[in-house]
């Protein structure tokens, strides 16, 4: 549900049951997915007992198995889905921020060419960033890790309670999102980037964050939700 190739998909669902079925079908084939890694984890197991780096699993597994044409076939495989990732994460990443945040708040009357202008920056601003972290962290697989516990930690539960809880609230989600981030970061960075305690530490804060603001947010403008109850009827 996480993943930006499937969250982004949200966006452009007709109605919230799509929502809803997109979502529990993507976990179906995530699991699908899943299983054939650690399938091939547990080969490793046995073809390299001796084996230090688990991050190195998958390469080492593909040099150890596979003839050397096939083994070029799945590296290549395996570089174009990076580079489509990343492409696609960077668009909507500047997509999300020019809209979402620069356009709806600090520039709201600006002309689609200058939209543009814009959205090309953000997109350029947001890759030299990733560059910077790709240097600093250098090992993929390390990079993959902090951001799925980021986006784990942060997203999936305002997606599942937006999706399948009534009373959650646009505020909740926000708030919710930039505390558990903070709180994943921190995690990170006191147990390890490969750590997977901080996604739980950032699921609890989550789940609280989430129920209390919603809570408040509904309890704190019931004139307002009188109102759209009333238009409603």
């Amino acid at each position: 549900m996480v993943g930006q190739d499937i969250w982004q998909r949200y966006f452009t669902a007709k109605n919230l049951k799509t929502d809803r079925t997109g979502g529990i079908l993507v976990g179906v084939y995530s699991l699908l997915y899943s299983l054939a890694m650690v399938i091939i984890g547990m080969c490793a197991l046995i073809v390299l007992p001796s084996i230090e780096n688990t991050q190195n699993v998958f390469t080492s597994m593909a040099f150890e198995t596979l003839p050397t044409g096939l083994l070029g076939i799945v590296f290549a495989a395996v570089a174009a889905a990076i580079m489509s990732t990343a492409s696609g994460t960077l668009l909507a990443s500047s997509t999300l921020i020019t809209k979402d945040i620069l356009k709806d708040h600090f520039f709201k009357d600006i002309s689609d060419r200058q939209f543009l202008l814009l959205s090309r920056v953000t997109t350029l601003v947001i890759g030299i960033v990733a560059i910077v972290i790709a240097l600093w962290i250098q090992e993929l697989l390390v990079a993959i890790d902090v951001a799925y516990a980021l986006l784990a930690g942060s997203i999936f539960i305002p997606i599942v309670f937006g999706l399948f809880w009534k009373r959650a609230t646009a505020k909740a989600a926000f708030y919710s999102i930039v505390i558990s981030a903070v709180v994943v970061l921190a995690g990170l960075a006191i147990e390890g980037l490969s750590s997977s305690n901080p996604i739980l530490y950032g699921i609890a804060v989550n789940i609280i964050v989430m129920i209390v603001v919603s809570m408040m947010d509904r309890t704190e403008k019931p004139e307002e939700v009188q109102t759209n109850e009333t238009m409603d009827a």
